[in-house]
């Protein structure tokens, strides 16, 4: 009889271990991040926008976020590797990958166009820009609303390295403008990377399209369950409210 109530007992511990969610190993989540300001970097407030919304969602859940910065491949590198203490890597956009799985926004990304002030670009619909040479940095070639378009042989277009490059090819006339994210657009316009240039620049009046940020988190138990998570946090915020707050003091 005793033997028989201690195998009973085994077996309800055993089904209470089962039954228990796993929770994760420690309350900080490590992510990567590439430096893309003002959405992301180091010396920013908060280390930008974007981390500053993903502090704000772990917070709200009782939880920190650790981000470490590193090159657009290395980040995600790191992510995929096996035993990483790296969990996702941000910004990025959304994109067919069976490696990682993407959280729910944490940032809106306005795309549109650096103009000449004195010779803004006349359009109604994206093809209206075949009339025009178009400069165009790598973060938006990976943008599914724009870059069918881009990649198309119709549009006339030159490759930058860098979104700096990008506009000084606009100041310089050498494309009559670039393809870029308006907060990425007007940080650079404002810093002194470009002295004298944002007041021959303008940021266009019409957006191409206005596609959202995320975290790729690694697509592993653990990376599913930092996902719910901050995917948790993020529903109790107004996401728009504190990015609007935050443009607000980062202009100021």
């Amino acid at each position: 009889m005793r033997r028989t109530r201690n195998w009973q007992l085994s077996v309800l511990i055993l089904a209470c271990l089962l039954l228990t969610p796993f929770t994760p190993k420690a309350d900080t989540l490590h992510l990567t991040a590439v430096y893309w300001p003002p959405y992301a970097g180091p010396t920013l407030p908060e280390q930008g926008a974007a981390v500053y919304v993903i502090k704000k969602a772990l917070s709200a859940m009782g939880h920190e976020v650790k981000v470490d910065f590193y090159g657009a491949g290395r980040a995600s590198k790191l992510v995929g590797k096996s035993g990483s203490k790296y969990l996702g890597y941000l910004p990025v956009y959304e994109y067919q990958n069976s490696d990682f799985v993407f959280s729910k926004p944490v940032a809106t990304s306005p795309i549109g166009l650096v103009e000449m002030k004195l010779h803004p670009l006349s359009w109604l619909e994206m093809d209206d820009l075949r009339n025009f040479t178009l400069g165009v940095g790598p973060q938006v070639l990976g943008i599914p609303e724009v870059s069918p378009w881009l990649e198309s042989d119709k549009q006339p277009k030159r490759e930058a390295t860098s979104d700096l490059q990008n506009i000084r090819m606009v100041a310089t006339a050498r494309v009559d403008g670039a393809v870029m994210d308006m907060n990425v657009a007007e940080y650079l316009l404002k810093s002194d990377s470009l002295p004298g240039v944002s007041s021959k620049l303008q940021f266009g009046r019409r957006l191409l399209a206005e596609p959202s940020l995320f975290v790729a988190f690694q697509r592993s138990e653990e990376g599913r369950l930092w996902l719910d998570i901050l995917n948790q946090g993020l529903n109790t915020l107004d996401t728009q409210a504190l990015l609007d707050a935050y443009w607000r003091e980062l202009n100021n």
